[in-house]
């Protein structure tokens, strides 16, 4: 399931400080790429591509991003002034994407990419604004204003490719107006999108390098075919922890849910380290091959095509920062 998360004041500079600030930067893991337009309502202020800091700065305040002009009415200092919904594949793409080939690599970053503006376009069509007191008329919105960041791992290094989209609190009306977004149709909709999302990057994978799904698992999630659930384990180290901690709770007699999930998350969350992209590969190469494992071969094989390994130089990893296909 998408997960969203509510955006106060001031919540957008987690978002600009994981940004690097330069390609040596990035390269070197100290950051991650800019942020990048989803969504159709960004073309309406002239957006395309990447965003700068400042531009998302500014709308994040609700703000053109060029003039900084008001976009409507300023909100409250206690307003909501957008959504995080972050867009995570299933493991085994992850792995598609940090241990395949460069070719592989590519197509697993752009299903990704494809399956994230599927399931935002999804979401649009459940769009409206609010109009009159106490914001009682919703109107059809013409898009949604939504800017993504696209990051690499997750807190205790695996690779976890997935997408922070966020979604900001204006919208403009049919009458050429922007105001508030009414949200709780979109949200109410998260579970059809992120059906969208899953569909989408299973059939590109499928098109693109041959490789089969799985069955669904209990929540309808399907990990690539031919990787076996050790593997997937092996690069699932925090929902491991997460799941270690709620069988603890269990065995002492206390309630699991949803909610309770969420705060061990929270609760075993590490900082974040720094690691260049290319001793980040060697270290998930050299784990997976420690436990048997030559992922590359094993997706390869899958394909029914045998490919010489290239080596994931600078400039196929600055083409992933350019956003570029080799």
């Amino acid at each position: 399931m998408i997960d969203s998360t509510p955006l106060g004041v001031g919540r957008q500079k987690y978002y600009l400080e994981q940004i690097a600030k330069d390609r040596e930067e990035y390269l070197s893991g100290h950051g991650e790429a800019p942020g990048y337009v989803l969504g159709s309502a960004g073309a309406k202020l002239g957006l395309a591509g990447e965003v700068t800091a400042e531009q998302f700065e500014r709308l994040f305040t609700c703000c053109h991003p060029d003039s900084g002009e008001l976009l409507g009415a300023a909100h409250r200092k206690d307003g909501r002034l957008g959504w995080d919904l972050v867009f995570r594949p299933v493991k085994s793409l992850s792995l598609l994407w940090a241990l395949g080939t460069p070719e592989q690599s590519r197509i697993a970053r752009e299903a990704h990419h494809a399956a994230v503006e599927a399931a935002i376009a999804k979401l649009e069509t459940y769009a409206v604004v609010r109009r009159g007191r106490n914001g009682v008329e919703k109107l059809a919105a013409s898009g949604l204003l939504v800017v993504g960041f696209d990051h690499r791992e997750s807190r205790p290094g695996d690779p976890l490719l997935h997408t922070h989209a966020i979604m900001l609190n204006r919208a403009l009306g049919p009458d050429g107006r922007w105001t508030a977004l009414d949200a709780r149709p979109i949200l109410a909709a998260l579970m059809e999108a992120d059906a969208v999302y899953r569909a989408t990057y299973q059939w590109y994978v499928t098109e693109r390098a041959g490789l089969e799904w799985g069955p669904p698992d209990e929540h309808g999630n399907r990990e690539l075919a031919c990787l076996p659930a050790e593997v997937i384990r092996l690069f699932s180290k925090a929902g491991t922890r997460i799941d270690e901690a709620c069988a603890e709770r269990e065995e002492q007699g206390l309630a699991v849910t949803a909610k309770v999930r969420d705060m061990l998350a929270h609760q075993l969350r590490e900082d974040k380290g720094h690691e260049d992209r290319v001793t980040q590969r060697e270290r998930w190469v050299a784990e997976a091959a420690g436990q048997g494992w030559r992922l590359w071969r094993t997706f390869d094989r899958a394909c029914g095509q045998a490919r010489p390994v290239d080596t994931l130089d600078a400039d196929t990893v600055g083409r992933i920062f350019d956003r570029l296909s080799p």
